[in-house]
């Protein structure tokens, strides 16, 4: 078993966290939507799950593929944050492992639910250590906002623990603490990174527009809503609170925006990504008056146009950039994969809103060009993911 694991970790793929998290990431996502289609067009869900299919989709959306994706930014981010070397090799798929063993138990022995659980809440903490350590030693207090949100994603775990073990309420808190804190990281990252990547990729002089007073807005704004929107009964807050969210980050927005973005699928995908994440909070704004508009089409909508679309085009930058290709010539895959997604989004909160009567169909539509978008970009980044970099050095 040792002689085994020596030989796995000496492989390329986990010279560095992004290689082996979003190769295993991308590639569940796919997996994991094409069995939901299985399962949300079976007559007998019981065959299958053990638990509300619903759940076990978000579940998996959000501990499998998210969880994995975040962990292949952080464990990459943190060094050059840091300047300190950052889990690999061994340590890095030791990891992995608990990720993947959790990822196989809720597919194929959904009796062990909470086992599966368990091993996810493992992989948490081992990931809180791996950015934790790195983070504390250099003493970067500006980094305890990503920390805390770990901490959080452990509590959302046990929460889901709890419900294995037959408070059932839990799946629901638990998904719901997990994607939201999911997207506050995206926030918080997008925040850090969309502007620079704009000023330095647009082709010509731009400094983007930022304000100290809108981030904190923002912030104050985006926890209020999801604390009062999964604590409490005051929906009617809530959505206030996601107004004021997304207005202060619409403000925001506008000030990054330039033209020479649209020439750059890389910066392009991610401004769009962050703008349906606004969209998603004014959707939940707007259910108080609408009552066409439900807490699931305004939550998809930063899920997959937010979430999904921002997590591809992470992928495909960071892998480029970490592998010593040129960050500006991506795949040509890349732009129809993310293409694929924002069609992925209409599919799956617009037309439901347009057609309600439809939605099956609509839903079905969506999780198919989920499927084909990751695909592509797992088939365009497997060797760049699992090939030692092109320039030579360590990473």
């Amino acid at each position: 078993m040792n002689k085994f694991l020596n030989e796995l970790s000496n492989r390329a793929i986990f010279n560095l966290g992004f290689r082996i998290f979003f190769a295993s990431g991308a590639f569940y996502a796919a997996l994991c939507m094409a069995l939901w289609i299985f399962i949300y067009r079976s007559a007998d869900l019981s065959a299958y799950v053990r638990i509300l299919p619903q759940y076990w989709h978000g579940h998996e959306m959000v501990f499998g593929y998210a969880m994995a994706i975040v962990a292949g930014f952080l464990l990459t981010a943190v060094g050059n944050w840091t300047g300190l070397a950052m889990p690999s090799g061994k340590s890095l798929c030791l990891m992995w492992m608990p990720w993947l063993a959790a990822r196989v138990i809720f597919i194929v022995l959904p009796q062990f639910l909470w086992l599966a659980v368990l091993l996810d809440t493992l992989f948490t903490l081992m990931l809180l250590w791996g950015i934790g350590k790195p983070i504390l030693e250099v003493k970067q207090w500006r980094q305890m906002g990503i920390l805390s949100k770990i901490v959080l994603m452990i509590l959302a775990n046990m929460l889901c623990l709890a419900a294995a073990f037959g408070w059932h309420i839990g799946w629901y808190y638990g998904l719901y603490l997990g994607v939201f804190v999911i997207i506050g990281l995206v926030l918080t990252i997008g925040r850090r990174v969309t502007p620079f990547f704009i000023k330095n990729g647009a082709g010509y002089p731009f400094e983007p527009r930022n304000s100290a007073w809108i981030d904190r807005i923002s912030l104050a704004g985006f926890v209020a809503f999801f604390i009062f929107e999964i604590c409490t009964p005051w929906k009617t807050a809530a959505s206030v609170c996601a107004l004021i969210s997304a207005l202060a980050q619409t403000w925001r927005l506008q000030g990054w925006h330039t033209q020479g973005i649209w020439k750059r699928p890389l910066l392009w995908s991610m401004f769009i990504s962050m703008g349906l994440i606004v969209l998603g909070q004014f959707l939940y704004f707007l259910r108080l008056f609408v009552p066409r508009i439900t807490d699931s089409l305004a939550m998809h909508m930063m899920a997959v146009g937010g979430i999904g679309l921002l997590t591809l085009s992470m992928m495909a930058r960071v892998s480029l950039g970490h592998s010593g290709r040129n960050i500006h010539q991506p795949p040509k895959t890349v732009p129809w994969a993310l293409g694929l997604l924002v069609a992925a989004t209409i599919f799956r909160v617009l037309l439901p809103l347009i057609a309600p009567q439809q939605m099956p169909v609509w839903i079905v539509h969506a999780q198919v060009l989920w499927v084909i978008a990751f695909l592509m970009l797992v088939i365009s980044y497997f060797s760049i993911w699992s090939t030692p970099r092109i320039d030579g050095r360590p990473g």
